[in-house]
């Protein structure tokens, strides 16, 4: 490993706990966008640092997002449990409110992914086999099923879950659980064209009368949108 890349190192591992190694020793994948979220999620990471609760993602597939969470946590010593909640069949079928021209929502998209897949992302992360043991639950099923069942505290939600009605089940169940000072993260939001149906379930729920939350916020970086729970 050259200077150069040592060098680039101390950097990383000053700003974002990261290292990069010979890719044979680890095969994340990593580019501009990679970086990008990265950073957006170490920004998260950090505005919840005193607000007490669980790290929770919905929609893991195989588990880049979810691993990015977790090697953070670990790295500002955030001690917390971390849960994926996904079906790992692949997406349920489109609503009307998901389709349109360049809509690329199709049944069964994501089939691929397994919760074997997002053990050795956690690997590749950096994570142990006894952390993740200890500190990652993943719970397979639909939202529908799976999230009633949750009874934690959440510090930080992330959803990633493309469709109209995951988006609706995922905030109707999951938000009397965020804490005050806690935050929603929205993977699809503002992609209109391609996932139409998540800004709808989004606006749909923030304007209900009983979510007391900031304005929605936008992180120019990774191009993300998120919002914190008032209180």
């Amino acid at each position: 490993m050259g200077a150069f890349t040592r060098s680039i190192n101390r950097v990383l591992g000053q700003t974002v706990g990261v290292q990069i190694v010979p890719a044979r020793a680890r095969r994340v994948a990593l580019g501009s966008g990679w970086f990008a979220r990265l950073v957006y999620f170490n920004s998260l990471v950090e505005k919840i640092a005193a607000v007490d609760g669980d790290v929770v993602e919905c929609g893991v597939a195989d588990g880049s997002s979810l691993a990015s969470l977790a090697s953070l946590l670990k790295v500002y010593g955030q001690t917390r449990q971390v849960w994926g909640f996904d079906s790992w069949e692949g997406l349920p079928t489109p609503s009307d409110a998901d389709l349109g021209d360049a809509s690329i929502a199709v049944s069964g998209m994501f089939s691929s992914a397994s919760t074997a897949k997002v053990r050795d992302e956690l690997l590749a992360y950096g994570l142990t086999g006894q952390e993740i043991a200890k500190s990652v639950k993943l719970v397979p099923g639909l939202f529908s099923e799976t999230l009633p069942g949750y009874k934690g505290h959440i510090a930080l939600l992330h959803v990633d879950v493309d469709l109209y009605q995951s988006y609706s089940d995922c905030l109707t169940n999951l938000w009397p659980h965020v804490e005050g000072g806690g935050i929603v993260a929205f993977d699809e939001y503002g992609k209109d064209d391609t996932w139409p149906g998540a800004r709808r379930a989004v606006d749909e729920f923030l304007a209900s009368a009983s979510v007391d939350a900031s304005e929605m916020r936008h992180d120019e970086s990774s191009g993300k949108w998120w919002i914190m729970k008032n209180g």
